[in-house]
């Protein structure tokens, strides 16, 4: 009888500890999802177009290519500030889903010249490859033009 007591507690204990680590295992992935943005933001402002272009899935994204090119072209040719701000995480077709409004100050890297600023809404879908969240969709692709 005490160790049908004792057991009833215990898996009394590991129901309440796994409901409880549901809505802890959405926040951390809401949270994993959200540091793909910001590092992304941070890459283009260190003009590293690699490490921004990592953040996204090569394979599934369309129009991949059209962004590796427009990206390499605006980090060699701009000095960038980036910011966003994030808005908040949902469920979409194919995986989480986002809108970032994300601001972009261009300068010229080499001579003087006009700085250019760029603000718009863009909508972000994500997906996880080998355990880490990747951005597979990004619109308008066209923000991210070299002019």
């Amino acid at each position: 009888m005490l160790l049908r007591g004792a057991f009833c507690r215990s898996l009394a204990a590991a129901l309440f500890l796994a409901a409880a680590a549901g809505p802890l295992r959405a926040q951390d992935e809401a949270a994993a999802v959200r540091l793909v943005i910001l590092d992304a933001s941070r890459a283009l402002q260190a003009n590293n177009a690699a490490l921004f272009l990592a953040k996204f899935d090569a394979r599934s994204m369309p129009g991949f290519d059209a962004l590796r090119v427009r990206v390499l072209a605006l980090t060699a040719q701009r000095t960038i500030a980036s910011s966003v701000e994030i808005g908040p995480l949902r469920e979409a077709d194919g995986g989480p889903a986002l809108s970032v409004d994300w601001l972009l100050q261009l300068t010229p890297l080499r001579g003087p010249g006009p700085v250019e600023i760029r603000q718009e809404k863009l909508a972000l879908r994500f997906v996880k490859r080998k355990g880490k969240w990747k951005i597979a969709a990004l619109e308008p692709l066209e923000f991210f033009r070299s002019r």
